[in-house]
């Protein structure tokens, strides 16, 4: 006999020809919606830190349901602003988008923000349902000292810019924010390498703002998204170790469903399991101090194209495939969550 879950997947099924053709049309026009607007931001290059900013700002000066939310500030002092976009109900699924955690992935902000426009404009054209009736919460830059640096300075810079001082009473810089969270942390002794944990759990500025906004800020947070690149994965839980979790059959259905999706519209098939399995045991990554600590039930780290060839220089022309990858994954995410919400209502 077919469980809930089962139900749930072939309905799924069943709407997933309409999704994508609806996701495709909506692809066309993005770029053309976008272009009109006087705000708008463009995905036709990367932008400064100040931009995004801006552009958040301009959202929420426009839109009574878009708020910007200062949730702390990095070793600089600079702000770390989420933006939220409220539907209008407490009882609605949150869900939270973060991008920009490593300085040197730039198409994590862009992908961050073409998929925040992607959503927004859905609710302003009435262009789909299946994107609504959800509070989104986004970061498109978690890292704000690291991007600035990276785009100013050294494009390859990945960490943030947090002073560290050494056994030889030497200073270099930066926490890698991937590796600074407590579920799962573990002491990394070179300071200097471009993934150094920090010296304990949660020692930087960064991640403790986060961690404490996600605890404390958000109403119903059920759905946990991180973008990166480069590879071609939608990687879950759990990241520090390689027993499954208990629902790993779930997420990966899931996973699996957002793939196709990308490759529906014409994108590559990523590839789809838990991190510690599929790439490699990584510790104190957010994932899994969000699943395990702040209990989200769903949490997905998508890390977009490509392969090599470009790697984390994607260049500026290709920004609205890669991001494309985002929104039709994304979008099989939120339909397949709120179809789940749906049948465990009524059971």
């Amino acid at each position: 006999v077919d469980g809930p879950l089962d139900n749930a997947h072939m309905e799924l099924a069943l709407l997933g020809g309409c999704l994508l053709s609806w996701h495709c049309i909506c692809l066309s026009q993005l770029s053309a919606s976008a272009s009109v607007q006087e705000n708008a931001m463009t995905w036709d290059r990367y932008h400064s830190l100040d931009d995004i900013e801006k552009y958040m700002e301009s959202l929420a000066d426009e839109h009574r349901f878009v708020s910007t939310i200062n949730i702390g500030q990095t070793y600089e002092g600079r702000s770390i602003k989420v933006l939220k976009l409220d539907w209008g109900s407490r009882k609605n699924a949150s869900v939270l988008i973060v991008g920009g955690i490593h300085a040197n992935e730039h198409i994590g902000p862009a992908a961050t923000t073409f998929l925040l426009n992607h959503i927004l404009q859905s609710k302003i054209n009435r262009t789909s349902q299946d994107l609504q009736d959800v509070n989104y919460y986004f970061i498109p830059v978690a890292n704000p000292d690291g991007y600035k640096y990276s785009f100013e300075t050294d494009r390859s810079w990945r960490k943030n810019r947090e002073p560290i001082i050494t056994k030889n009473n030497k200073t270099v810089y930066g926490v890698d924010l991937n590796r600074n969270w407590k579920t799962g942390w573990k002491r990394h002794k070179r300071p200097w390498q471009p993934d150094y944990s920090g010296p304990q759990p949660f020692s930087a500025a960064e991640t403790r703002a986060l961690a404490s906004f996600i605890r404390r800020n958000i109403t119903n947070l059920n759905t946990f998204v991180t973008i990166h690149n480069y590879g071609q994965y939608i990687i879950y839980p759990w990241t520090h170790v390689s027993a499954p979790t208990r629902d790993y059959k779930h997420l990966r259905k899931i996973a699996e469903k957002m793939a196709f999706a990308i490759k529906g519209q014409g994108g590559p098939m990523y590839n789809v399991g838990s991190g510690a399995k599929k790439l490699a045991i990584v510790p104190g990554t957010p994932e899994n101090w969000v699943r395990r600590v702040a209990e989200v039930k769903y949490v997905f780290s998508l890390i977009l194209r490509d392969q090599g060839t470009y790697g984390y220089e994607v260049p500026p022309e290709l920004i609205p495939v890669v991001a494309g990858d985002a929104v039709a994954a994304f979008t099989s995410l939120i339909t397949q969550m709120k179809v789940f919400r749906r049948i465990q209502t009524v059971i």
